[in-house]
């Protein structure tokens, strides 16, 4: 859902972008541009910032004995 998120993020600071191309410093959107472009760059930082989060859950390693997880496998599929 954040690769989704990043991914819309991407479309509307793209299409700033293209806009601030065309129009000149005088022109009277341009500072309304200008921050709709920092807020999409600022929420596809915290897009990365919550994705790196999701990322860092400490994992619990387990043994295992893998002949005991064959044979329950074998059981769940009905073979």
């Amino acid at each position: 859902m954040a690769h989704d998120f990043n991914n819309l993020l991407s479309v509307i600071t793209g299409y700033t972008e293209l806009l601030l191309l065309k129009l000149d410093g005088k022109n009277p959107a341009r500072r309304e541009l200008e921050e709709i472009h920092r807020a999409g760059e600022r929420a596809a930082t915290l897009t990365g910032q919550l994705l790196a989060f999701s990322r860092s859950q400490v994992l619990q390693p387990k043994l295992l004995q893998l002949p005991e997880v064959v044979e329950n496998i074998g059981r769940c599929s009905g073979a």
